[in-house]
């Protein structure tokens, strides 16, 4: 039904097309589908306007993301600048045979490195805003110890994550 219309709203060939939550409710097979079908009606040269919850559908398909907040336009850009700009932390997961996180926790505190920091299911993950530096003393601290590291992960913030931070910088700009 979602396909058909698109359809119909092409039959015109229009110059813009305004989709409002083209991929809700959907299964992944379909959201996929419709993603593929929005990219290729763009890059057949039609304007797409994409109003969705589904921030990762809008950071992986846009150009301009405009985020409303509170019926206010907190931000204009695109998502690799919005991403950069929005984003200062990133997440480091340790995946190891540690069995006692708490020394390297609280040298990676210390140092200020990592801001927090969560146990579960014996993935360590660190948040933090100098993933360099975490990272550099993180090597460091198992390069002296027996402990072996298993697996280590970078993770980026998620388009949820920098929408929340805009909502953030908003409330304390009021």
């Amino acid at each position: 039904r979602r396909r058909l219309d698109i359809a119909c709203a092409l039959i015109h060939d229009p110059e813009v097309l305004i989709l409002d939550e083209p991929t809700a409710n959907l299964d992944p097979n379909l959201r996929k589908n419709i993603l593929e079908l929005i990219k290729k009606i763009n890059e057949n040269g039609t304007t797409v306007i994409i109003s969705s919850h589904i921030l990762d559908d809008i950071s992986t398909l846009c150009d301009q993301v405009l985020f409303i907040d509170d019926k206010r336009v907190v931000a204009l850009d695109a998502p690799e600048n919005l991403r950069a700009k929005l984003s200062d932390k990133e997440i480091i997961e340790i995946t190891s045979d540690l069995k006692e996180y708490n020394l390297l926790i609280g040298s990676l505190l210390n140092k200020k490195l990592v801001e927090e920091y969560q146990v579960n299911n014996g993935i360590l993950s660190l948040h933090t805003k100098d993933t360099k530096n975490a990272l550099k003393h993180i090597t460091q601290h198992f390069g002296k110890s027996d402990d072996n590291l298993s697996n280590i992960k970078i993770i980026k913030p998620s388009f949820v994550d920098i929408f929340e931070s805009i909502q953030k910088n908003e409330q304390n700009k009021n």
